[in-house]
């Protein structure tokens, strides 16, 4: 199989040679490189270094015309070239050096174009992101959605939002055996994140707050589990992300440790970090704050086993009630804010004083839904009365239904005969005056105008 890879490298290489200068036609090279690289990623899908020969003839040719210079048809074919890589091997590519290069020549919407492949590559193959280089690495190629360039384009906000929500979907593929390992991986979306407008902050901060209150329950499924025997055994076989981690030579993954020493970890800190992100979308979202507010509530009472943050987890209820009632007024809202599937496994002891308050708005605003639910079911019954009162109107009375009942029932004969009868009483024969001396045959006939 390497002979045919060779035959066809070498041919397209002569071909390259032939072109010099401002003879050389770049789109019809750059569409010959995409064919040959999609066919070579598809037969040779374990042979990276196939990738990266032709991602280097590539960047060459892209060297020999200014970048001003390229058509729509070159900047497709290098959109092309980044993106079969990603169809059979994910982001293994990633590592190559020459494949930021060839992305540096695109355009903002194009490099967008390719940071959306990239995403949908992790998604679509499950690669979890479990090592520091990597999560580094994808964060700079995907930098066109999640933070301001110097060339960028003004897309519409629809666009923007439907970009953010598949970013969203890739914090849930951040995870290491590690869970201090996780946060810290998280901590680089983080920094992204904060500097989003709040618009499309809101769309990646509940997952983020999500990944990061599993990775605290994590924190204490790991301090369980090192305190039995073959916990490195045990955490491998519970929490291995290794064998999605194809970025990974096959050196590192045979190196890769599971070993966890014993470690202390400030929860503290973090619950004040998810407040603080949180509180910042309580002004323009606050149905948002109130949810991912719960959620942080119900982190406290599974993982604070020495209530320690008991206080710090009752000043959050109380300022959740208080965003509760002051800005959630329709009652359907009501209903999906307060409870969410999480207030009612908020610990008992700690929230008592609270969980009330939001049962009580909750119970009226199912009353405040059944008194909507009647008004809407009476305008029902009273719009049916009025179309049954109008139907009534346009038909006929009794008395003529009757009539017209009769008049159906007669035979033929007897209307034959009515009406026979009729004209004989208004058919008369009239003489006129003086014309008794006429002759007979000089007399009108009958039925004459005369």
């Amino acid at each position: 199989m390497g002979a045919i890879y060779r035959m066809f490298k070498n041919s397209i290489s002569n071909v390259v040679n032939k072109q010099q200068g401002e003879e050389i036609q770049l789109h019809k090279l750059l569409e010959l490189q995409a064919a040959f690289i999609k066919f070579c990623v598809h037969t040779f899908p374990d042979r990276i270094e196939y990738v990266d020969e032709i991602l280097q003839i590539s960047v060459v040719l892209c060297g020999k015309v200014r970048p001003e210079e390229y058509t729509e048809e070159v900047l497709d074919s290098i959109v092309q070239i980044l993106s079969h890589p990603l169809e059979t091997m994910s982001i293994v590519v990633l590592n190559l050096a020459e494949y930021p290069k060839l992305m540096s020549y695109l355009p903002f919407l194009k490099r967008k174009k390719v940071a959306l492949k990239i995403v949908q590559a992790v998604i679509n193959t499950k690669t979890y992101l479990i090592t520091l280089p990597i999560i580094s690495k994808l964060i700079s190629f995907i930098s066109p959605l999640i933070e301001e360039q110097q060339d960028s384009v003004a897309t519409s906000s629809s666009e923007v939002e439907t970009e953010l929500a598949l970013v969203s979907r890739l914090l849930g593929l951040i995870e290491s055996h590690n869970p201090l390992v996780t946060l810290q991986l998280l901590g680089l979306m983080e920094a992204k994140i904060v500097k989003l407008p709040p618009e499309y902050r809101k769309l990646l901060v509940p997952a983020y707050v999500t990944a990061v209150c599993r990775a605290m329950r994590r924190i204490v499924q790991v301090r369980q589990l090192l305190a039995e025997e073959d916990a490195e055994e045990k955490i491998k076989e519970g929490f291995n992300r290794v064998s999605s981690a194809t970025y990974l030579s096959e050196k590192e993954r045979e190196e890769f440790s599971f070993k966890i020493d014993t470690f202390d970890f400030d929860f503290g800190a973090y619950f004040l970090k998810i407040r603080d992100l949180v509180e910042d979308l309580s002004i323009d979202f606050p149905k948002v704050s109130i949810r991912l507010n719960l959620q942080l509530a119900l982190l406290i009472s599974e993982v604070d086993e020495t209530k320690e943050h008991e206080e710090f987890q009752t000043d959050l209820c109380s300022e959740t009630l208080e965003l509760f009632q002051d800005e959630v007024t329709d009652p359907k809202e009501k209903v999906a804010s307060a409870d969410a599937g999480v207030l009612p496994r908020v610990h008992h002891r700690h929230i008592l004083p609270h969980k009330e308050p939001f049962r009580r708005e909750q119970r009226l605003s199912d009353a405040q839904h059944d008194v909507l639910r009647f008004e809407s079911a009476a305008e029902e019954r009273q719009s049916a009365d009025a179309a049954e009162v109008q139907q009534s109107l346009l038909q006929p009375a009794p008395e003529e239904r009757r009539a017209r009942q009769r008049d159906l029932e007669e035979s033929a004969e007897v209307r034959e005969e009515r009406d026979e009868a009729r004209r004989g009483e208004r058919v008369g024969v009239r003489e006129h005056p003086g014309q008794d001396h006429l002759p007979a045959g000089a007399r009108p006939a009958l039925g004459s105008r005369w």
